[in-house]
């Protein structure tokens, strides 16, 4: 597994009850959304197109918070090799693997984690930062994206409490 990821682990709780007749739709509901916490690759899953978009907006920006600029003597040679190209984008296979699925996407989900990254071997040199290389933090979940990831997996546990109500 690469080390260059973000890791979202999913939530459990218990619940212990001895109510009677009146409340036993209500703790059937209970007890399916406890049941549904054991797995949310469901919300996990339909989370990846939020996810690309996320990683997105910090290629967009050049980073959050904005990246070191280039050297002058890599922004030369890069307007040679790779002329209009972004920082990180030369080659477009880091901001690729980030932004929709391709063979170096690391997008990995189990009933409670899901593993969002990437696995071109240049990243992590980037992310941070090695050598001469500054930090420029690319693989990074931004608190809105948090946010709704946490919405996802709250509203998909929480469904049977709202069947037709």
């Amino acid at each position: 597994m690469p080390d260059n990821v973000v890791e979202v682990t999913g939530f459990g709780f218990r619940l212990r009850t001895a109510w009677a007749a009146p409340w036993g739709s209500l703790v059937a509901d209970i007890r399916e959304v406890k049941s549904r916490t054991r797995d949310l690759s469901v919300p996990f899953r339909q989370f990846q197109d939020r996810w690309f978009e996320n990683e997105k907006v910090i290629f967009d920006a050049e980073g959050i918070p904005a990246w070191p600029a280039l050297s002058p003597a890599y922004a030369a040679l890069k307007a040679i090799l790779y002329p209009g190209k972004p920082i990180l984008q030369a080659t477009g296979r880091l901001h690729d693997s980030l932004t929709s699925l391709t063979a170096d996407t690391v997008y990995d989900v189990s009933p409670q984690k899901v593993t969002m990254g990437t696995a071109v071997e240049y990243s992590e040199k980037h992310q941070v930062g090695e050598g001469r290389l500054p930090q420029r933090v690319h693989v990074q979940m931004l608190e809105s994206t948090f946010e709704d990831l946490n919405e996802a997996v709250f509203v998909y546990a929480v469904e049977p409490l709202n069947r037709g109500r």
